[in-house]
């Protein structure tokens, strides 16, 4: 959240990101 807040990453980037982090639990 930290990252998508500073605007070093996109919504769409988070999102992907997000998606990876939850399959892998």
């Amino acid at each position: 959240k930290e990252l998508l807040d500073m605007g070093v990453i996109t919504q769409e980037e988070f999102d992907e990101i997000k998606a990876k982090c939850l399959a892998e639990m």
